[in-house]
């Protein structure tokens, strides 16, 4: 069985639905699982049950990014060892390609996979603030080290969910309120126990784009590797091969727009986000706050 596994708190539909849309659209035939923190209105939970998304209800203790680690790796208990899983986050990650192909292409050779940004800690401000901030202890290991995105990865379950626990134990070593889990997640894919387990993945091989880097490139090297197309609406390689799986879509208003519009979101995105705002003027609902404005 393979597995699409988001996790979500203070999200709405608008932040939904091209995730959900796109999976869909791209023939993804497993199953769709979503952790569910408290901060989540009920018209979301029974929207998304009528859709047929398997909903996991947990409580959150720090962050979404740090705690869906801990429960991912308690939904992968109940899973085969040989489940295939991929985590992908849901407010800015679409797909292309249907993610079993997917990682049909990332795990031939490994048992699990991640893709790098493109850069290193020490090329990007908010990776070497985090770093620095968060985890000093593994500062030294990691400055000149290349990024590998925790936004999109996967694996067989059983190995996914060393990974998951692993990510959780060291996300507790943070010295700052935030979780840190994209630290994490690269102290660990460099352990002993798992490197020779992660397939590494990089921009030239045309599977995922983190667009963050490419949105503001720190070198021409990095503009060159990844660029949005705005004829097919998608992130494509050098070579204009679009990615199977775009993550941060929603680094600049214009590209989002395209995106959705691609996947016929657009209006959900702009009614639902309208609604949000019209809700919170009126002190209805949670309303979310980013770690770094707390």
């Amino acid at each position: 069985m393979d597995y699409l596994i988001g996790a979500i708190d203070y999200h709405d539909w608008a932040d939904v639905c091209c995730w959900h849309r796109s999976a869909l659209k791209s023939g993804f035939k497993g199953r769709i699982i979503m952790i569910c923190y408290e901060h989540l209105e009920a018209s979301l939970l029974r929207k998304m049950q009528r859709l047929g998304i398997q909903l996991v209800q947990a409580q959150s203790d720090n962050d979404v990014n740090r705690d869906r680690r801990r429960d991912i790796a308690a939904f992968l208990e109940k899973c085969e060892p040989e489940d295939r899983v991929m985590v992908a986050d849901v407010r800015d990650v679409a797909f292309a390609a249907n993610p079993s192909y997917v990682m049909d292409q990332a795990l031939k050779e490994k048992r699990l996979f991640i893709a790098s940004e493109g850069l290193r800690y020490k090329d990007q401000w908010w990776n070497e603030r985090s770093l620095r901030t968060l985890f000093p202890h593994l500062a030294d290991g990691l400055l000149d080290a290349e990024v590998y995105c925790a936004g999109v990865m996967g694996g067989y379950a059983k190995d996914m969910k060393e990974f998951s626990e692993a990510c959780f134990a060291i996300c507790k070593t943070a010295t700052g309120g935030f979780g840190g889990d994209q630290v994490a997640t690269n102290h660990v894919i460099r352990l002993p126990e798992f490197r020779d387990r992660v397939a590494l993945l990089s921009p030239g091989d045309g599977l995922i784009a983190h667009y963050g880097a490419a949105h503001k490139p720190a070198s021409a090297e990095q503009a060159r590797a990844t660029r949005f197309d705005w004829s097919r609406r998608w992130a494509v390689t050098s070579h204009g091969m679009p990615f199977l799986v775009f993550h941060q879509y929603t680094r600049g208003f214009a590209i989002r727009s395209a995106v959705l519009l691609r996947f016929g979101c657009f209006l959900d995105f702009m009614l639902g986000k309208a609604a949000l705002a019209l809700r919170e003027r009126l002190g209805l609902g949670p309303k979310w706050k980013p770690f770094w404005k707390s």
